[in-house]
């Protein structure tokens, strides 16, 4: 008797339990739409949409298994040529290599002269400025140019022996106290670097004044033998 209530009470879960899954699952709405079958062959309709919607992208996509149609849909590149250069122009070409500075700037104007003064220094160039200055102020003062004629043009020659010569004009003695590179350039296969000194001369009273002289040097790359000579004078 009591395997048969244990029994009974089981039907009872048993009976409950699909009651329940009956009420949940069993039921649809008319309204519901009908869930496709996954397990079901596509209709014929389906597959043609599909096959048309495959067509119309055809054209852009690229699939990596075929190698050919990869070919034709990969963008054209744009191709460096490499041209030699002919040893008559290389003067030329390594010209564009000063392009980017300015001309007029004085970073521009030194590359100019670099290109053509291959050996030129700024700092040794200012240091030889520097002592021809001296040399020709120190001339000047001691009425003798003779010894400092290599350095300056024919009309600079002439206008330093006028003011020799003028007894009015004041020789006071100065002391060169700095010099810098203030443009550069290259002009009819010329070069031209202009440098500013400052000195210090001493007045007869004890009291210093600071004066500045403007000079331009001149140089013809293709003579490697001829120095540097004044050719004007601010």
């Amino acid at each position: 008797m009591q395997v048969d209530v244990e029994i009974i009470i089981y039907a009872v879960i048993a009976a409950f339990i699909i009651g329940r899954l009956w009420y949940v699952l069993g039921t649809r709405n008319e309204n519901e739409p009908k869930r496709p079958n996954p397990f079901a062959k596509p209709k014929q309709q389906d597959s043609e949409a599909s096959s048309a919607s495959c067509k119309d992208n055809s054209n852009n996509n690229v699939f990596l298994s075929d190698s050919s149609s990869v070919q034709k849909n990969r963008p054209p590149f744009i191709s460096i040529k490499v041209q030699k250069i002919p040893a008559g122009k290389l003067e030329e070409a390594n010209s564009l290599s000063y392009c980017s500075l300015p001309s007029r700037s004085l970073a521009g104007g030194l590359a100019q002269v670099q290109k053509a003064l291959s050996s030129f220094n700024e700092k040794l160039f200012l240091q030889e400025a520097k002592d021809i200055f001296s040399s020709i102020v120190q001339a000047f003062n001691a009425n003798n140019l003779s010894c400092v004629s290599s350095y300056l043009s024919s009309s600079l020659m002439g206008k330093f022996q006028d003011a020799i010569n003028d007894e009015s004009e004041e020789k006071p003695a100065a002391k060169l106290s700095d010099a810098e590179v203030v443009s550069a350039k290259v002009e009819n296969k010329q070069v031209y670097i202009t440098v500013r000194f400052i000195s210090n001369i001493k007045e007869v009273k004890g009291h210093s004044e600071e004066i500045e002289d403007i000079w331009t040097f001149t140089k013809n790359p293709q003579n490697l033998s001829s120095g540097w000579m004044v050719v004007e004078t601010k």
